[in-house]
């Protein structure tokens, strides 16, 4: 058996019971909230407590990865509702994804912004697409911006900034409508396009690292999983307020709506100010009692903040031993440079099965025969079967793993939208119906896997130094990805464009198709996972398809104290 050393620590300290497992530390309790005092009383002494100590750690360390969602919820009861909170600017994301895109197919929209193309109004294939591409250009600066600022005024203060800049994209498209030219309306609606989308990229890439950096091994994967699920809600939302402004006459509908993302930003601000910022970030930066205070509103009572902290500070150490600084360029050296790239195929996925298209489902159903009033229901009905999904999806991640989840539901994903396509070789009244049919089905299928699976990925592959910037790089992918596939979509399916209709869909069966190739060679399987198991099993450059296989071993170096991975693997399921 072949076995490797690396400079990388991970211990875990032992509570009450095994059943409440503690964070991550050399350090013995005797109760979950302090460490025992120098002068304490113990049943070991000496270097017997020691090899015990480590021992049991050892032991609570490998139930910790494998401990049931049910009780790590109950046990981190307070990092899950910190992070539902966390979720409110993704609600707004969603929000603003949808209505950006679907309020194109309004009528008294394309009557304000548009121009009349054979009797009817619709917005010219030229602006559709530069308003599809706008959103997410915005947010691919927007996430670079926030990667940078997160670690130098911290993630509370890009919150807070991002939902500033928020609500000056918001009054940008609420006043649009004044400039008395069509084309003063369409440039102030696009800078307003833009700045919305900026925010968007920052408020999204602080909120990952934020859940990825304070969410146990036990959390991390379904607490990064659970962001679709939040977005598709702000999408049901602006599918909602979609119906009302189809049954409004006048721009007093549209305008409704986008003043109801003022609220939105205003309520990323409220939590900018009572969350509290992550901990290493605070211990990077030598504010070690501001730490203490941020892992006890975070973790205790029933985690020792403690414990939290010297987690934490374990972490910081071990990666400032061996890590470089956590810049972009650090993202794409040759020690690193395996960890960004599964980052960002996992964060350009959703491009890549589609997600563009299905977001904006009304306006395409509308170009297959399905009326505007009709087709904004189905939406929303799209959306809550794609709620129910993720959120079935989350439980299927947390038994099958990310990997297996992913290549089986793109799998299934190209099949329907092969499906689908066929259906443009056929005309009748029922085709738009069918046609929304396989859409929901689509939804329903990633939603159960490669959906919420691209933001686990996202959430917990890089390593703990890099993640803030490592998240940013994700959504400015992307961003990126997206605003290229949004602003080819008019030119297929747009009436003054191609107009394909349903064959549009055999452009995603081929983009399905190639995320299963690269999901097969280069995603591993990530479930249980600690950052410390990560690094080392990056750090010897384990091949993709053994990562499930593998368990890592523990020693930690009696003269020093140091603790190294011992990179032992045995070829059993883990």
């Amino acid at each position: 058996m072949k076995k490797h050393s690396h400079p990388l620590s991970h211990s875990v300290d032992i509570g009450p019971s095994a059943e409440y497992l503690e964070l991550g530390s050399r350090a013995s309790l005797d109760d979950g909230s302090r460490y025992d005092s120098p002068g304490s009383t113990s049943n070991y002494t000496g270097a017997a407590a020691e090899t015990q100590t480590r021992a049991e750690a050892d032991k609570i360390n490998e139930l910790d990865m494998n401990m049931p969602l049910g009780k790590a919820m109950k046990k981190y009861n307070k990092i899950v509702r910190y992070c539902l909170f966390i979720c409110i600017p993704i609600t707004a994301w969603g929000y603003s994804l949808l209505l950006t895109g679907a309020v194109n197919g309004a009528d008294s929209f394309k009557k304000d912004y548009g121009a009349k193309y054979k009797d009817e109004w619709i917005i010219p294939k030229t602006w559709m697409s530069l308003w599809m591409a706008m959103s997410p250009a915005g947010s691919g600066i927007g996430a670079l911006v926030g990667g940078f600022l997160q670690d130098r005024i911290g993630r509370r203060w890009t919150l807070m900034v991002g939902s500033v800049i928020s609500a000056l994209g918001v009054t940008g498209i609420f006043f649009s409508f004044l400039p008395p030219e069509v084309m003063g309306k369409r440039i102030m609606y696009s800078a307003g396009m833009f700045l919305q989308g900026m925010s968007v990229g920052m408020l999204q890439a602080t909120c990952s690292t934020w859940v990825s950096e304070n969410a146990p091994v036990a959390l991390q994967g379904p607490a990064m999983a659970i962001f679709p699920t939040f977005g598709l809600l702000g999408q049901l939302l602006g599918s909602l307020s979609l119906v009302a402004v189809n049954m409004v006459e006048g721009r007093a509908g549209y305008a409704s709506a986008f003043a109801a993302e003022w609220l939105l930003a205003a309520s990323a601000f409220i939590l900018s100010w009572f969350i509290p910022d992550s901990p290493i970030f605070l211990l990077r930066k030598g504010r070690d009692a501001d730490a203490m205070k941020a892992a006890k509103r975070l973790y205790a009572p029933k985690v020792s903040q403690s414990v939290a902290i010297e987690r934490f500070r374990n972490i910081v150490e071990e990666e400032r031993s061996w890590a470089s600084n956590a810049t972009y360029l650090s993202c794409f050296r040759r020690k690193n440079l395996r960890r960004t790239m599964i980052t960002l195929l996992a964060a350009i996925m959703p491009s890549l099965f589609g997600l563009d298209l299905l977001q904006t489902a009304n306006v395409f159903l509308e170009t297959v025969g399905m009326d505007p009033m009709t087709a904004a229901i189905v939406l929303s009905g799209g959306i809550v079967a794609g709620m129910i999904s993720n959120g079935t999806g989350i439980w299927t991640l947390s038994r099958m793993g990310v990997r297996r989840t992913t290549m089986v539901t793109l799998c299934v994903t190209a099949i329907l939208w092969a499906g689908m396509g066929s259906l443009g070789f056929f005309k009748g009244d029922a085709i738009p119906w069918v046609v929304s049919g396989f859409m929901i089905a689509i939804i329903i299928s990633l939603g159960l896997g490669v959906w919420p699976a691209s933001f686990a990925y996202i959430g917990q592959t890089s390593s703990m130094q890099l993640r803030a910037v490592s998240t940013s790089l994700a959504g400015t992918a992307a961003q990126v990805c997206s605003a290229i596939v949004a602003f080819i979509l008019p030119q297929l399916f747009n009436k003054d464009g191609l107009y394909l209709g349903a064959k549009t869909a055999f452009f995603y069966t081929g983009t399905c198709l190639i995320a299963v190739m690269l999901a097969f060679f280069f995603l591993p399987e990530m479930k249980g996972r600690t950052v410390a198991d990560l690094d080392s099993m990056f750090a010897m450059r384990m091949p993709t398809r053994q990562f499930k296989y593998y368990k890592v071993d523990e020693k930690v170096l009696e003269d020093d104290k140091i603790p190294l991975v011992d990179q032992s693997y045995s070829r059993v399921p883990v």
